[in-house]
């Protein structure tokens, strides 16, 4: 296959990113021969718009690209939103009765371009602020007029059991997609995010095909997680770096290696050529 004829399309954490949370030299220097010969490169990711660009100094990102885990897909290339699903008002009083409940939650509120913490700045884990700034810390009641693209609980186990359970008690599982996940900067945190119902990474898929700019191209998922599974079952290929979940690996058509080992440059130089 000719890279003008591909699309291709990386989870960040876990996969193009290695455990140090940065982009490889080989891979940002296959992505712009990619590019440079007619691919389109673009990232899937549960990060922010503007917080993914910061932690991709010297990669070029040429495609529509899918954000928020899929609560919108942004446009890098002319700075603007090509869709953004957002939260219903039934999540404001919830998130107000998480925000004073007592737990131990770093509260999380996404909206087009800022990240907000109704989390008490001394009471929220400090590792995981670094992780999203620029982000603003404020009341719920501040922004509650704003469009909010999702919401993450981090916690350990105990609190956001909680949290789910406050969902179930206000009658509220089917209004939201519910994301979980774990992340090595805390020792045994894990998180919920809540996304609007029907909203993945593999839902923008299908948005991505019906642009003029992806339409006609094969599309090339990769990732490593359970927030990618979606993804991947509708990618025209889905590939997995072999650090990836057991249970995502088995959906994939290829195995690279893994996301210390330039996993990008791989399918760049060797899967798509011999498609």
């Amino acid at each position: 296959m000719k890279y003008r004829d591909a699309a291709l399309f990386s989870d960040l954490d876990g996969t193009l990113f290695n455990c140090r949370g940065e982009v490889s030299a080989a891979n940002r220097n296959a992505i712009e021969s990619f590019i440079a010969k007619g691919g389109m490169f673009g990232i899937a990711t549960g990060r922010a718009s503007q917080n993914a660009l910061q932690h991709l100094p010297g990669v070029n990102i040429n495609a529509p690209s899918i954000v928020f885990n899929g609560a919108a897909v942004y446009d890098y290339a002319n700075k603007r939103y090509i869709l953004e699903n957002h939260l219903g008002a039934e999540s404001v009083p919830l998130i107000k009765e998480l925000a004073e409940c007592g737990r131990r939650l770093d509260i999380q509120i996404y909206t087009e371009y800022e990240i907000f913490y109704v989390t008490p700045e001394e009471r929220s884990y400090e590792p995981f602020v670094d992780m999203h700034r620029p982000c603003t810390f404020c009341k719920v009641e501040d922004i509650e007029d704003r469009p909010w693209l999702k919401t993450l609980f981090l916690g350990a186990e105990e609190d956001l059991g909680y949290a789910g359970e406050l969902i179930a008690q206000r009658g509220l599982e089917d209004k939201f997609d519910i994301v979980r996940g774990t992340t090595d900067i805390l020792p045994d945190a894990k998180y919920i995010e809540l996304l609007p119902h029907g909203t993945n990474k593999g839902s923008c898929v299908e948005v991505l095909r019906t642009l003029p700019s992806v339409s006609g191209r094969v599309i090339i998922c990769v990732g490593d997680y359970w927030n990618d599974l979606e993804m991947l079952q509708r990618a025209d290929v889905a590939c997995v770096p072999r650090n990836g979940a057991e249970e995502i690996k088995a959906v994939a058509r290829y195995i690279t290696p893994d996301n210390n080992h330039d996993a990008i440059a791989y399918i760049i130089e060797n899967i798509i050529p011999g498609l």
